[in-house]
């Protein structure tokens, strides 16, 4: 399952006319390359959760953008059901086994087929509800943001706690993880419920929550500053060919939407403005009529 129901909130203006989950980069839509993810693990069927702009998620769904994944969605049109909510409300149309859960607006990288091992393991030996992939390694490093510190046991396998305390460079949930329906059954059907205080805070003080370190490509995309930083970390890789094929097909195939400039850091979706555009300043991202000037580079 992957999530698409988000308002976008960081993500506006931008969310104020197009979902999160279709905010394209290098003009692919930013839920593509979680779906692509899904369809090289060998999935053929994925469900996808929808609110915020629910006609046109529902019309990405309708038009095979993914061929050889089937996509169904789970509708929130009349009430967004949060982080947990959202999980239950899709039970029904999740075929009743383990199943594979990640976000909408986050590029990763991380190896299905190890996580999918590593919970039929603990799934065996210690009745896990759901294994979580924590970020880990050279590419936790790359994170600038803090992150919930969580506590493990490394000889059992399983997440013991974590604290309130936010940290940098603190292995955290990636948002990919495997889940048995049994962790969210106990939740009301079509009632709002949130993750970590619903679901994963029971489980964890009931040893049902297990977790495996990945260190793989991981960028959140969920601010302008993110998704424009993105933009050219991923044009890099897509030059230097340091990218999985299914993800280069695809963006060979819809990288003509836009225009990057590398000297100026610009990003220019003109859309429907045409030639008639007026020219970026430095450090800028448009999408269609919306602009927005980076001024917090950080390190970039």
């Amino acid at each position: 399952m992957v999530l698409g129901a988000g308002l976008g909130t960081r993500l506006k203006p931008f969310t104020d006319q197009v979902p999160k989950a279709l905010i394209p980069i290098l003009g692919v839509p930013c839920i593509d390359f979680s779906l692509l993810q899904l369809r090289h693990a060998g999935v053929t069927r994925a469900v996808i959760n929808t609110h915020s702009h629910a006609d046109q998620m529902e019309a990405y769904c309708g038009s095979n953008p993914i061929p050889g994944l089937e996509l169904t969605v789970s509708s929130e049109r009349d009430q967004l059901l949060g982080s947990a909510g959202g999980f239950r409300l899709a039970l029904p149309k999740l075929g009743g086994g383990a199943f594979i859960g990640m976000n909408a607006d986050v590029i990763q990288m991380i190896a299905i087929d190890e996580l999918v091992k590593r919970h039929q393991k603990l799934r065996a030996e210690r009745k896990v509800s759901m294994t979580l992939a924590l970020l880990s390694g050279e590419w936790l490093l790359a994170q600038s943001g803090k992150y919930t510190k969580i506590e493990v046991n490394d000889s059992t396998g399983l997440i013991n706690g974590y604290s309130n305390q936010k940290m940098q460079h603190t292995p955290f949930y990636s948002g990919v993880g495997i889940f048995e329906p049994e962790a969210f059954e106990s939740l009301p059907m079509g009632k709002p419920a949130e993750f970590v205080p619903d679901v994963l805070e029971p489980l964890i003080r009931k040893k049902k929550v297990g977790f495996l370190n990945v260190d793989a490509l991981w960028m959140d995309v969920g601010s302008p500053e993110l998704w424009w930083r993105a933009h050219f970390d991923l044009y890099q890789r897509y030059l230097n060919s340091a990218l999985p094929e299914h993800w280069r097909a695809r963006i060979e195939a819809k990288i003509g939407a836009c225009k990057i400039h590398l000297r100026d850091k610009t990003v220019d979706y003109r859309g429907e403005m045409g030639g008639d555009a007026p020219a970026l300043g430095k450090n800028s991202i448009r999408l269609h009529n919306m602009s927005y000037a980076i001024s917090n580079l950080g390190n970039f």
